[in-house]
């Protein structure tokens, strides 16, 4: 799958995504409170310019690590977003990499 598409993909699943667990476990109202403003939160950096987004980012990746991406996550990590890539690469290794949602910057790699 091409990066765009998808980035493309998980913006469109992200929201179905986000309410299946909840679903499924029956979590309660104060639970996903937490994880929507954590959404939110994440929504606003974007807009404010604290990070950059998956179209800015993916390139500088693929650069650094070629592959198919089979996962990505956007979380908080003392105080700064990080974005996290899983990418199986040419010769079907896991490769898990850590970015600075802000500047593209890898910070951490680590072969699986």
């Amino acid at each position: 799958m091409k990066w765009r598409e998808l980035v493309a993909a998980l913006a469109l699943a992200a929201p179905l995504c986000a309410l299946v667990p909840h679903a499924m476990a029956g979590e309660s109202t104060a639970r996903e409170n937490i994880e929507e403003h954590d959404h939110d939160r994440a929504r606003h950096a974007r807009e404010r310019g604290e990070i950059k987004s998956l179209e800015e980012i993916m390139p500088m990746v693929s650069r650094e690590a070629p592959g198919e991406v089979s996962h990505i996550e956007l979380e908080r990590d003392d105080g700064l977003w990080v974005y996290e890539f899983r990418i199986i690469d040419g010769k079907g290794h896991l490769e898990e990499i850590k970015v600075d949602a802000a500047t593209g910057r890898i910070i951490e790699r680590e072969s699986e």
